[in-house]
């Protein structure tokens, strides 16, 4: 493996790809720990990058284009790539002498295509993170080649549906998937299918109301973290499977229904009394609303929560 320590460089206001040639092939006899290019607004030839040693290569305020061409076996070993606050258009070639990337990171930017093809040569990524990004076109299997991906951070997207087949075929490696700040209101039953080692799920910020378990039926057991706060969660009978015993300090959320139980963590939620009925209306409407003056919603939630149990408890 490659070290990269101590050399930074930045290229700004570049105006053609023949000004960058000279310094690149002067770099080729250094690990470069860090290459930043921003405002290059001209396409760029598939090679231009070609025997460059980079730790981070981070492109930003640009509009890159890559022209078409055939690489011939010309590598760039670029270990992280970093796309901020541009539009990008790579075509299908670009990525074919990267393949040693293990990270590639694309935030508050454009993609033209963000195509199955366009990754299928990333085989030893190991992280992405598309965040805040906007697509012309998005492949509906994009990620289904990178079966090396570890962690998935894909958020603030306008994610609306997610399908198994957009995510690695092969997901023996995936540890963390973060969908946050999406639209998302419910997931396939197969989508954690081929996932063995998957630990961390974040789905915060979301549009979940009642999740459904059948995607999580067979993943429970090796769950170590479900993060499901700032979605609007109905805490009722729906939620009984997220309050098992061995899930207790594994999910991170809140009821944004009732109004009882407004705000109330769902770790408060006991998971062997709580039994999940839904009280009879009388007992809804019999809170104390002195309480609720007197020492505001959550004390009150958590005597709403006790009502709750003790009426449970009484019926059984």
């Amino acid at each position: 493996m490659d070290t990269f320590v101590g050399t930074y460089v930045m290229c700004s206001g570049i105006e053609s790809d023949q000004m960058l040639r000279l310094p690149f092939q002067y770099l080729r006899d250094y690990n470069v720990s860090r290459l930043l290019l921003t405002n290059l607004n001209f396409s760029v030839p598939p090679d231009l990058f070609w025997g460059l040693r980079v730790g981070t290569l981070k492109i930003t305020d640009s509009r890159f284009r890559v022209e078409e061409g055939t690489l011939e076996g010309r590598r760039s070993r670029v270990q992280s790539l970093e796309f901020m606050r541009s539009n990008v258009d790579t075509g299908l070639s670009f990525f074919g002498n990267l393949d040693f990337l293990e990270t590639l990171c694309v935030q508050n930017s454009s993609v033209k295509h963000f195509a199955r093809d366009w990754l299928a040569t990333l085989v030893n990524l190991t992280h992405l993170t598309v965040d805040s990004t906007v697509f012309q076109i998005l492949d509906s299997d994009a990620l289904s080649d990178l079966p090396r991906l570890g962690t998935l951070i894909w958020t603030n997207n306008d994610l609306r549906y997610i399908g198994r087949e957009f995510l690695p075929r092969r997901s023996r490696l995936l540890k963390t998937l973060d969908l946050s700040d999406n639209k998302l209101s419910w997931l396939p039953d197969n989508l954690f299918t081929n996932m063995p080692h998957l630990q961390t799920v974040v789905l915060s910020r979301n549009a979940f109301k009642v999740p459904s378990p059948k995607p999580w039926t067979n993943w429970l057991g090796q769950l170590s973290k479900l993060n499901l706060e700032g979605n609007p969660i109905v805490c009722n009978h729906t939620i009984s499977w997220l309050l098992r015993a061995e899930l207790k300090g594994k999910v991170v959320g809140r009821c944004a229904e009732p109004m009882e139980l407004v705000g109330m963590s769902l770790a408060d939620l006991d998971d062997l009394r709580y039994s999940g009925r839904i009280p009879r209306q009388k007992y809804v409407n019999e809170r104390h609303d002195g309480v609720l003056d007197s020492v505001g919603k959550e004390t009150a939630s958590r005597n709403y929560l006790l009502k709750v149990i003790q009426y449970n408890n009484t019926t059984q």
